[in-house]
């Protein structure tokens, strides 16, 4: 029941208005792709780039954001973007450890760090792929399931859906540099935990101390009263058989490695998909103006529960009985580093937190609640009509909140707050002379009103733009020396531009005039 009621609450925490600046232009090639019957391999979309390679690991996605649309309209997207969110909760749930409403409350937790990336476009479905990732891993550290070997598979479609493909080739090589040390270092666990031999490692709360061989018992004893979860990767050797087995998951999870790595080049691109990830990351303007790409601004509420949860987790193994695993301490480190680097690895960074802070939350629990009992426990007669009652009022509740998202008028009036949609309209009916200039968070609204018509100047899809273009850009929306021979070269008769940018001045004071205006967007024709 609680699983239930858990994944339910966050599916209806998902269902809002998820529509971003990027799903447009996502919604644009979806659209292309169905329409000409074939893969976008060259830049069709833009301005400055028509006609390029655009090398882009997103067409199935693009399909599925289009179908949604195509079925059920914006509302659609919202719908779609909250099932993908509720899905990856319940890979979550199943790769957590402890009771019901303590992997409830992590779960939550978790959820309203990841929160503020739920949007509709490809990243989505990065953050379900990763969940499930993370599930498998873990799934073969407890039973040895074989259901590891679909890894691969999720790869080669995760290379055709998002840029993230590179994350269970991250995950994988992280396991096995931990394992690696779990065999060969055994002692170093104890040094990893950072309390050497008075760790408490028998669960009664006063510290062992005594000789490595003392300890080593104390250890033994301590994964004998342990849930099967508790010794996911913690590959040091407790029998004599146990070195085999662990150095033969190993293997098995270095085929998977390399099964995976190969599975990258399963797309339409080959072998030039692997420098996809290197491109983007290169482009130097990513990281300087774009604020998903920047470090999170703690000041912004939204982004606080990434610190609640870090330090959360960071306390809780501090004070658990239990040490932390060599893995454990890798992903919260690494992708603590990556949430601090850039904001969209928030959520990812919450995806590898909720294990680790329910395993350990839960072993300072269990020293303190005292063991479930049977006798406790309402007769079945009694219970099922109460979580009936419960899940229906859930549900409702889930239904009312949803009502807005799945609204149409709703979707339109948000998009309207967010977007320049009265100025396009006046393009629409008006169709002013082009070739027409941009804002870049315009770009991606402007291909899916105004294309073929009008192509962007620039638009979300900074892998294919990348630092020439993107800081010409800027020069011209800062109204910065050299704009003019910018608008030049390119031939520019339209400016689209925010009401309040550097620009607008600029192009009053050399006579373009400003032939629509609201509070939100300008729109300019070339002097005579």
């Amino acid at each position: 029941m609680v699983p239930t009621v858990t994944i339910l609450a966050v599916f209806a925490m998902a269902l809002r208005f998820s529509i971003g600046p990027d799903t447009y232009w996502h919604l644009r090639a979806g659209d292309w792709i169905l329409t000409e019957g074939s893969l976008l391999k060259v830049d069709p979309f833009s301005l400055t780039r028509f006609g390029s390679e655009w090398i882009y690991p997103g067409w199935l996605a693009q399909i599925a954001l289009i179908a949604a649309y195509q079925l059920l309209g914006f509302p659609g997207l919202n719908l779609l973007t909250a099932l993908v969110v509720a899905a990856a909760f319940g890979f979550l749930w199943s790769t957590m450890q402890g009771r019901p409403l303590l992997r409830a409350f992590v779960l939550l937790l978790a959820a309203t760090s990841s929160a503020v990336y739920w949007s509709a476009r490809p990243h989505i479905f990065t953050f379900l792929f990763t969940a499930a990732t993370l599930w498998g891993l873990a799934k073969f550290w407890r039973d040895g399931s074989r259901v590891i070997w679909v890894l691969p598979v999720l790869t080669a479609v995760w290379a055709n859906v998002h840029g993230g493909f590179v994350i269970p080739i991250l995950l994988i090589g992280l396991e096995l540099l931990a394992g690696v040390i779990g065999l060969l270092l055994p002692k170093l666990r104890i040094a990893i935990s950072g309390t050497g031999g008075d760790r408490d490692l028998d669960g009664d709360g006063a510290p062992i101390t005594g000789s490595g061989n003392q300890l080593a018992a104390a250890r033994v004893g301590e994964r004998s009263r342990m849930d099967p979860g508790d010794a996911i990767r913690d590959l040091a050797p407790r029998s004599a058989a146990e070195p085999d087995r662990n150095a033969g998951r190993l293997k098995t999870l270095a085929g998977v490695g390399l099964a995976s790595a190969a599975a990258i080049v399963i797309n339409p691109f080959g072998l030039d998909m692997f420098g996809y990830p290197l491109r983007t990351l290169s482009i130097g303007v990513l990281q300087d103006f774009i604020q998903e790409w920047q470090s999170p601004n703690f000041h912004q509420i939204e982004v606080q529960p990434f610190l609640w949860l870090l330090l959360l987790v960071l306390a809780a193994t501090a004070i658990s009985p239990k040490r932390p695993t060599a893995i454990e301490l890798v992903h919260v480190g690494l992708f603590a580093y990556l949430g601090f680097l850039a904001a969209r690895n928030i959520a990812l960074f919450a995806l590898v937190a909720a294990p680790v802070l329910s395993r350990h939350l839960n072993a300072i629990l269990s020293k303190w609640l005292p063991p479930r009992s049977s006798k406790q426990e309402l007769p079945a007669r009694l219970t099922r009509p109460l979580n009936g009652v419960l899940l229906a009022l859930i549900a409702f509740a889930a239904f009312v909140k949803g009502a807005l998202p799945l609204s149409s008028q709703f979707n339109e009036k948000t998009i309207a707050e967010n977007m320049p949609a009265r100025a396009v309209d006046y393009i629409r009916v008006n169709r002013p002379e082009g070739p027409l200039w941009n804002s870049y968070n315009w770009g991606g609204y402007v291909l899916w009103r105004l294309y073929p018509e009008y192509l962007s100047f620039v638009d979300g899809r900074t892998d294919l733009f990348d630092d020439a273009i993107l800081e010409e850009y800027l020069d011209v929306w800062r109204g910065r020396d050299g704009w003019q021979e910018v608008l030049d070269r390119w031939r520019i008769r339209t400016v689209l531009v925010e009401r309040d940018a550097p620009l607008v001045r600029e192009l009053l004071s050399e006579g373009w005039i400003e032939v629509y205006a609201d509070d939100q967007a300008s729109v300019f024709t070339g002097p005579n």
